[in-house]
């Protein structure tokens, strides 16, 4: 050993330093798998989790942990790293970087779901030095027992997940405990008010509901016609989109927390779906049957954009991560794009015999639908690029929403079953 230098790897009494007290190059050997770096003798390794997800059953391909080598010109190559993938299996990893500073990579399909238990090790066969880190990781999706079907999903107020079920109203915490609530009919996608509550479509009714669970019945007028959609507008309303009974027209409902309503006609005949704010303060709309979608202001101004694509039926709109409006093409296995301006770009699903349906923002930047009888779900990025990611139980997911947690939530009613999804 070096005078001078403790073989903990501690700072040095008077740094590295020869017997005369001449400081040591960087890089210079002070103890076992230790070297001198800015006056202290350090190990030669050092490894960080880089933190990650995975979906059981699914190619994990990525950065596991970061390395850094003192020995800044020693090649990867000289290495040895072992990834253990906590179920079993163990590969090598690949080293992507230079000058002592790597990205630990791996691919992998994990054979467990839940928690895994990583462990990385790294050995330099020419200076007998070696270092471990050991860390958990988390499955992407994990999926919690409703018992009953959900209709809609939505972020409530107090930091947990509402969704509307069959036959009644359920708060969901991040960690997964439900607890439900009485209502008639299935709940559709509940909605947070201006007022701080929730807002749901029920049994041909809108219902409002305290986060804890106390129903108050909103009357609506049978003239209207069918309620379809709910969404909150910035203006501290709540818009919802009408259906005639006979078919023959549609409206655009604006409505006060006081329950004030006020009614505005399509000016097309069009059986209308989905409706959220847009980017721009005004709400925006699918007419499914016009194969166009639309446009209101608060004042009730209608402005209206035909879909390329003819008999898309457009179904869900949601607004999206780069200042647009994306929607889903039942009839037309697409999805769509459209600027404020009213300029509609279309993009393969790659769902070319299931319909699509809901369609939300996800936290990662890129767009996220479901579609019926497929066991995924899947993202669209701004470009049009499509990736699917399985469903663990049950097949054709239906609503979706970014979650309080900031986690992708899903419903999957053939399984009774409600999925939060870390992308």
């Amino acid at each position: 050993m070096v005078p001078n230098c403790t073989p903990a790897g501690n700072a040095c009494s008077i740094g590295c330093a020869d017997p005369t007290h001449k400081p040591l190059a960087d890089q210079t050997w002070c103890g076992a798998g230790k070297f001198c770096s800015v006056g202290q003798c350090k190990p030669q390794f050092s490894l960080a989790s880089s933190g990650f997800n995975f979906v059981s059953g699914v190619l994990f391909s990525g950065t596991v942990a970061t390395l850094s080598n003192l020995l800044t010109t020693e090649p990867a190559s000289s290495l040895s790293v072992i990834i253990n993938w906590g179920d079993g299996n163990q590969s090598a990893a690949v080293l992507d970087g230079a000058s002592g500073s790597f990205a630990v990579t791996g691919e992998h399909v994990f054979a467990l779901s839940g928690q895994a238990a990583i462990r990385v090790d790294v050995s330099d066969p020419y200076t007998g030095a070696s270092a471990t880190l050991q860390f958990n990781v988390d499955t992407q999706t994990l999926e919690f027992p409703l018992g009953r079907q959900a209709g809609g999903l939505g972020p409530g107020p107090d930091g947990n997940l509402w969704v509307g079920e069959d036959g009644g109203l359920a708060r969901v915490t991040p960690s997964g405990t439900v607890t439900q609530f009485p209502l008639l009919g299935v709940g559709g996608k509940p909605v947070v008010g201006s007022d701080n509550n929730l807002w749901v479509l029920s049994n041909q009714t809108l219902w409002r509901s305290t986060v804890a669970g106390v129903v108050t019945q909103v009357p609506l007028p049978t003239a209207h016609g069918n309620p379809w959609a709910l969404a909150a507008g910035t203006d501290g309303n709540l818009w919802i989109t009408f259906n005639s009974t006979d078919g023959t027209g549609a409206t655009i409902d604006r409505v006060t927390t006081a329950g004030v309503l006020t009614e505005f006609t399509i000016p097309t005949l069009a059986f209308v779906e989905g409706i959220c704010a847009g980017p721009d303060g005004a709400m925006w709309f699918t007419e499914y049957g016009g194969n166009q979608i639309g446009r209101i202001t608060s004042e009730g101004v209608f402005t209206e954009f035909p879909i390329p694509t003819a008999d898309s039926k457009p179904i869900a709109i949601t607004s999206g991560p780069d200042g647009n409006l994306w929607f889903t093409e039942y009839g037309a296995h697409q999805i769509g794009r459209i600027t404020p301006s009213g300029t509609v770009t279309e993009f393969p699903s790659t769902f070319s015999t299931s319909y699509l349906e809901a369609i939300a923002a996800g936290p990662d930047g890129r767009v996220w639908f479901t579609a019926t009888l497929e066991p995924y779900i899947a993202a669209v990025t701004m470009a049009g690029v499509v990736t699917k990611v399985p469903i663990l139980s049950g097949t054709g997911a239906g609503d979706l929403t970014i979650g309080p947690d900031n986690a992708l939530w899903y419903a999957v009613p053939s399984s009774q079953r409600i999925a939060r999804l870390v992308p």
